[in-house]
């Protein structure tokens, strides 16, 4: 008996020295071969590739394989447009976060220009929207004239 590992055939088409070679690359790679490369040449090979091809499927062969060709289409569909809509989605609240956090750093820079003119903390929480414990902490952070 001799064992083949077929993941360590690592020989390019140019490198097939014989048959045993030819076939071995012909049993890894035929799942993403579009061609007989002309390296392979002759009528066993040729028929291997024949038998490969979908026409010699049964009609109930290619019928499963038309509805699983089918459901990996819509899968690969469902799939792209849920990527799509989680990307839109993501845009809008990261466009929603930067108005945000754009809002409320433009209301703690009034508040800091307000706390430098003495304004009354009341005054700023009105003008601002900003809550008494947040203009508290922008008063805490100021260097102590």
């Amino acid at each position: 008996m001799v064992f083949i590992q077929l993941p360590k055939f690592k020989k390019a088409p140019s490198a097939l020295s014989d048959n045993t070679d030819k076939w071995l690359f012909l049993l890894k790679n035929m799942y993403n071969l579009k061609s007989c490369p002309p390296e392979i040449q002759g009528d066993p090979f040729k028929l291997l590739l024949d038998i490969a091809e979908l026409k010699h499927l049964t009609q109930e062969d290619m019928d499963r394989y038309a509805v699983s060709l089918e459901k990996s289409y819509q899968m690969s569909n469902i799939a792209d447009f849920a990527r799509e809509e989680g990307r839109k989605e993501g845009l809008k609240e990261g466009e929603l976060k930067g108005i945000r956090k754009g809002l409320f750093e433009g209301k703690m820079d009034i508040a800091i220009r307000l706390l430098k003119r003495n304004e009354p903390i009341d005054e700023i929480i009105l003008l601002t929207e900003l809550s008494r414990e947040e203009i508290m902490s922008i008063i805490n952070q100021l260097p102590k004239a």
